[in-house]
Parts: C-alpha cells; structure tokens; sequence
C-alpha cells in the first residue's frame, strides 16, 4: 500500500492483479467506459481484452500485420478501433472479437485514433502521413483527409460535444479541425523558441482548457482562448515516449496523473501544481528495472492501470486500486 500524499492519508494506491498474455511491448491500454474491462495494444499484432475484475482474457483481436501503436473504445464499448503499423484501422466487435470493417487509406503508420463521443458515429485517425483523416463508422469510408502537421501526429481527441478535433504531433503544434468542414479553427505552439514535440493531449471537465504532455519533462494546462499556459507540472521524466496524462477528480481533490521514464507514477495537484507524491512501480514488481510506464485511469476515477513502454522482459498490465484507509 502506498499513500498518495501525506496531505491526503485516507486514500491510497494498492495494487491489484497483472494481466498476462503480450509477447512484446506494449503500446497503449485504456479501461472501457463502463470499466469492467481493460484492453491493451503491443507490438505482437494483438489487441487483449480483460476483465477488470478477475484478470481473465477474455478476447484476443487478431488480424493486422504490423505492431500495433493505438485503439479506442465506443461510447457503448461495444466497439474497438485499432490503428497499426500496418498503416490500417480495423473495427471489432469487443464481445465476440471478430472484425466489423477495414480501415484503408493511411500511407504509413497509423499512430493515434479517437471516436467521437458520446455517438461514436465517427472515427478520427492521426498518422506518420501527418495527416488527420474522418472515417464514417457505418460504411467505413473516408469522409475527410487533412493534411494536418509538418510532424507524425502523436495524438488526437474530439472536444467534448464531438464537433472539433484536437490534434497534437512532433511540429509542437497543437491543432483544432471543425469535424464538418476540416477547417483549422486555431493552431497553438507551445514553444516560441523552436518546436517542442508534443507527447499527448486531452480534454478537461472545463472545455476551455486542454491538458497537453511535450517531449521537455512538462505537463501544462492550456487556455484555449488565449493559447497559453496557465499551470505547469514537472518533476517527471518525459524525453523519449508519448507518456498519456490524466486530469482525475476524487472526491475534493483534483490531481494530474502521469507516468515516467524513470518507472514511476506521479501525481500533482492541480491547482496549485504541488508534486503530492511519486510512486516507484518497481516496488510492486521488484524484477522490473527504471524504465518508462506510462498509466491510464478508469472513467470512474477508482482503477490505474500502468505498463512499460520499452521492456524486453515485462510484457504485463499492472491494475491498481484507489482505497480508502481505515
């Protein structure tokens, strides 16, 4: 058991259970909307999908023939997209895992890929082409292509109402596309100096505010109207992987959760940018050495789960738990 902050001492982080099965590293893992389960991509070709409470597998996609880089769930979870080195997407039914569609189109890797919410009618696709393409879910056609970045595209989500996409890549710019038309509503740098790669972005519960991660150790709040930075979190290690951050809200507290290249998990807070604790994920399995983890957090804010982003020996997802001390 590990305490969050000393600030906090009734909530803890404990850990629950690994998931086993990926022959190489693992890409990305996300928990399903309603989460009872977890899946996770890797370079073996495979999506695996687990449930949260047992640990037990319970679908193996198969079907690309490059590693795979990214998927997203459907509002519904009944949906599973994946993007692959292979330079396709493919759709599967999550609960029988057979392959609904094909996605062709991308010229190289497909690197990062989002529906929007909460109809998840349409999917958005973010690729080493540098470009942003719109695909229609029920026909599996190309709707829009936008020649998007001078960079790989290294993330991508819809605004929280679904109309504009936020794409962020390896130009250190971050980019809004009006989902209808393709326009370029507004293109934020974060550096005024020379291109920041950005690693990852999101949306926050205040729309007027995106959470964005960048290859110079840095997690910074933006304003979307001004474009600048209002709050910074530091202290982690971030130079290498695009490292996903998470904006968490437990009970009063509102916390930034990230992962590290030096294997730990770090939480700030997020008002007042106070590192509240770090927590070594080698601790809890002591044959894995300081290396990259990357986390992901349950939409019901209780469940972590954590896994290594360059590892020739762990190839597990690590499911944690926040609890309340007695």
């Amino acid at each position: 058991m590990m305490l969050l902050s000393k600030s906090a001492p009734s909530r803890s982080v404990e850990f629950d259970f690994a998931c086993r099965g990926h022959e190489k590293t693992i890409a990305s893992a996300k928990f399903s909307n309603d989460g009872s389960r977890v899946a996770s991509v890797s370079g073996d070709k495979t999506c695996r999908i687990w449930s949260t409470k047992t640990g037990i597998l319970a679908q193996i996609l198969v079907g690309h023939s490059g590693g795979l880089c990214d998927f997203t769930w459907s509002s519904d979870d009944k949906i599973i997209a994946t993007a692959s080195d292979d330079t396709f997407l493919m759709l599967w039914d999550s609960l029988t895992g057979k392959c609904i569609r094909l996605l062709a189109g991308h010229e190289c890797s497909v690197t990062c890929c989002a529906f929007n919410l909460p109809s998840s009618n349409v999917l958005a696709s973010g690729s080493s082409d540098e470009t942003l393409r719109l695909w229609d879910i029920k026909n599996g056609k190309c709707m829009l292509i936008i020649p998007a970045h001078a960079d790989p595209i290294s993330s991508i989500c819809f605004s929280a109402d679904g109309s504009i996409i936020i794409t962020g890549s390896y130009d250190g710019s971050c980019r809004f596309w009006d989902k209808h038309s393709g326009a370029c509503l507004k293109s934020l740098s974060v550096s005024e100096d020379k291109a920041i790669p950005i690693s990852f972005l999101c949306c926050t519960p205040n729309p007027s505010y995106i959470l964005l991660g960048t290859l110079s150790d840095s997690i910074m709040l933006i304003d979307i109207n001004s474009g600048r930075s209002v709050k910074k979190y530091r202290s982690h290690m971030n130079r290498e992987f695009c490292l996903p951050s998470s904006y968490v809200k437990i009970k009063e507290a509102e916390l930034i959760v990230c992962g590290s290249e030096n294997g730990h998990l770090y939480l700030w807070d997020s008002n007042s940018q106070q590192l509240l604790c770090s927590i070594p994920v080698k601790r809890i399995h002591e044959e894995s050495s300081n290396l990259a983890v990357a986390v992901n957090i349950s939409r019901n804010r209780n469940s972590i789960v954590s896994f290594f982003l360059k590892n020739d020996i762990d190839h597990e997802l690590k499911l944690w738990r926040f609890s309340e001390r007695k």
